[in-house]
């Protein structure tokens, strides 16, 4: 048996039989980098009658003693690593080294089932230069490299690592993005640092100065790095989104915010001719951060629904159970992060057409790229050369910003409780903040990230983030007195939408007591007016011709209307809705209005009836689910006309509610443990409290004059005659 990395001793060959590992070509004495667990000869591995791995590729030897060549392109393995997925189970990779077909060595992170199958078109290895073995010799290749990890591991070769396939905070002290070297996923990005800190620090100094735009940018991207950090009041993913008019700076505004971490180009950003399991891949590996997406509308186009469902996915943060080829469960990436894209069409207009309108809409900010007072780029004769600089020099604001954080990591939760407090109880922000946590959550967001560029860039810089910030917040400001919220509005529009919808469609519905028509004076033939019929008669009448209408058709009704006295116009409503399950479907899909937005709204203007227990339905009784065609459970709804006014009043009357806080929070960082799991459910916590107390105490509406079809068993759906007291 020969020693570990020597040659295979054979004296008694003849010259021209030497060892084709005994020499070593000049081309090739680069090709072990420095630091490799193995020792710095030509032979990587040593395995006796197994073969060796050299520089010059894998060796056996025949059985007549004669070494020939399986493969001439080396592949050695330096370090194992066993990386932590995001549902605690540990899988294990490898870092290889390897020649590559056209020169020089590669470098990849492979799991180890990757280590065989070398044939296959997409493997790692093939996509990075190294040239496979035949079908007839790769199993040679695969047991020789087999035999070298076991061998080299149990020599101490071999060494072993901890490493993470998920990204984000993994612990107070680490954060990993891909291209870090704790990062072992499939993920691309870009994690690097080139050229020099202040190069790079007055460079983009002098663009956030330049571009208001640019500075809310960062300020955004900066901030989602304390996601995993602070106690958000929701955990939404926010879209910071670039729109309008194309060549106006919009990409260029995603590749100065990526030189924040890496390269000022892909895979910094993606694009969207992505496909949807690469946008996947990256979302997850952007946890804790930020995400850049360029030509996001196009991505988006691609959905039937014109991108609501890929922008609630996204928003969500992920964690779909999918199948396995297998055929076993297993979850999808999660995260929590600030997405920031760019496109030539508006997201907040996508966002009101679709079905979860209201939803995606606390989700978004929206910028056009030629807006007024946050401002693109205007010096743009410096601009290439000022680009020009950030692709030698990048990359030195995440390893600062991160450094700071997981140093001082008490003094920020503090810092955030700050801002909590500040923002809430500001009587000009108030109505906004009492009602919509996902954007309040994205603007403590973007106040931490301005001052985190002070330690990240420079003091200018987080004075420009400032700036930004503060313009972006005084769109939301609105009077003391006037206290109605962006998300008030919203759902008093989506009620307004309901009445517009429930007046299209009358013929559909069972009405009871009037039903709005026309007002006409009729006349004779010799031209003499006829006395007119009083505007009560008639839509009394009206109200019977419909419910027959709706009755007669086959189908069922949608729902049934109480209107309690004479309408002024097609809109003028008074009284109660219920809705069946036909009419809360129809809603979603050709109203576009969600039946959980349809509760939310229903419930904030104090409109939403019910009669079962726990829930947020309204069992129908026996007559009234044969008329709505079937189904036991529907909505029912106070119908008048919502006061936004009224309502903006109750909620200017709540108590200011502060972020959650741990027990024994105090105002200096000297506590040993900031942060615990259990935080989280303290806030969910206190949200559903929230929702149960704004449910409580709703008094159904009684209306005079009418008896109550759903309790009286003398009526019956066959006896229209009975309901109305006569034929219609």
């Amino acid at each position: 048996m020969t020693s570990d990395n020597q040659p295979l001793d054979d004296q008694d060959a003849p010259a021209e039989k030497e060892r084709p590992w005994a020499s070593v070509s000049e081309e090739m004495e680069l090709l072990m980098a420095e630091g490799d667990p193995l020792d710095d000869g030509e032979i990587f591995y040593n395995g006796g009658s197994q073969g060796q791995i050299t520089r010059r590729g894998f060796w056996k030897v025949d059985r007549e003693g004669v070494p020939y060549c399986v493969h001439p392109l080396p592949l050695w393995p330096v370090e194992t690593i066993e990386a932590q997925g995001s549902d605690e189970s540990v899988s294990v990779y490898v870092r290889v080294r390897f020649a590559r077909i056209h020169g020089g060595i590669g470098e990849l992170k492979l799991p180890l089932g990757e280590l065989g199958g070398f044939g296959r078109r997409d493997h790692p290895l093939v996509r990075a230069g190294w040239k496979p073995p035949s079908s007839r010799r790769s199993g040679a290749v695969e047991e020789l490299l087999t035999h070298a990890m076991n061998d080299l591991s149990m020599l101490g070769k071999l060494p072993t690592r901890v490493g993470y396939e998920t990204a984000g905070w993994v612990d107070h002290a680490q954060h990993v993005r891909p291209g870090s070297d704790l990062y072992v996923g499939q993920a691309l990005g870009s994690t690097v640092t080139a050229g020099t800190r202040d190069v790079w620090a007055k460079t983009i100094t002098e663009l956030m100065d330049d571009s208001g735009i640019l500075s809310l940018c960062v300020a955004a991207a900066l901030g989602s790095l304390f996601r995993g950090v602070v106690p958000l009041p929701h955990d939404t993913s926010h879209i910071l989104s670039l729109t309008g008019a194309p060549s106006r700076g919009k990409t260029t505004m995603l590749k100065v915010v990526s030189s924040l971490a890496g390269v000022p180009a892909k895979p910094s950003y993606l694009d969207g001719a992505s496909t949807a399991r690469g946008l996947e891949n990256r979302l997850g590996a952007s946890n804790h951060g930020w995400m850049l997406l360029d030509e996001g509308d196009q991505l988006l186009m691609r959905d039937s629904d014109g991108g609501a469902i890929t922008l609630m996915f996204i928003t969500n943060g992920g964690g779909r159970e999918k199948s396995s080829q297998s055929g076993h469960t297993v979850q999808g990436a999660g995260w929590s992060l600030t997405l920031i894209t760019s496109g030539n069409k508006s997201l907040l207009d996508l966002a009101a057409s679709a079905k979860k309108g209201e939803a995606l809409a606390t989700r978004i900010f929206e910028l056009d790229i030629l807006d007024a007072d946050l401002t693109t780029f205007s010096e743009i004769s410096a601009l290439p050369a000022r680009l020009h600089a950030l692709t030698e020099n990048h990359g030195w604001a995440y390893p600062a910003a991160v450094d700071h954080i997981s140093k001082n990591r008490g003094e920020w939760i503090q810092r955030f409780y700050e801002n909590d407090e500040e923002l809430r109880s500001n009587p000009r922000l108030r109505p906004i903040f009492n009602g919509d946590e996902r954007l309040l959550a994205f603007f403590e967001l973007a106040l931490l990230g301005a001052d985190l560029a002070e330690h990240a860039i420079s003091k200018t810089a987080s004075e420009r983030c400032h700036d930004a910030v503060a313009i972006a917040l005084a769109r939301y400001e609105q009077e003391p007195e006037q206290g109605i919220s962006q998300s008030l509005q919203r759902q008093h529009k989506l009620l307004l939408d309901l009445h517009e919808w429930l007046s299209f469609n009358a013929g559909r519905f069972v009405w009871k007591g009037y039903a709005w028509k026309e007002p006409m004076r009729l006349r004779s033939t010799s031209g003499e007016d006829y006395e007119p019929v009083t505007e009560g008669d008639r839509q009394i009448e009206q109200a019977r011709y419909l419910s027959s209408s709706a009755l007669g058709g086959g189908r069922g009704a949608l729902g049934q209307v109480k209107q309690v006295r004479v309408m002024k116009d097609e809109l003028d409503f008074e009284g109660e809705l219920v809705l069946g399950a036909a009419a809360l479907d129809e809603l979603e899909r050709v109203a576009k209005i969600d039946r959980a937005e349809l509760t939310t709204a229903a419930k904030a203007f104090g409109l939403l009836q019910t009669n079962d227990q726990g829930r947020d339905g309204y069992k129908l009784s026996g007559a009234l689910k044969a008329q709505l065609g079937g189904g036991s459970r529907g909505m029912k709804l106070l119908l008048r006309k919502p006061d936004l006014a009224e309502q903006a009043r109750l909620l200017a009357a709540r108590p200011i509610t502060g972020a959650w806080k741990p027990a024994g929070w105090k105002d200096d960082s000297g506590m040993s443990d900031l942060w615990e799991p259990q935080d989280t459910a303290a806030l969910e916590q206190v949200a559903r409290e929230n929702a149960e107390q704004d449910a409580a105490g709703y008094e159904p509406l009684h209306v005079p004059g009418f008896e109550d079809v759903d309790a009286d068993p003398r009526y019956s759906t066959e006896s229209i005659e009975a309901l109305f007291g006569g034929k219609p």
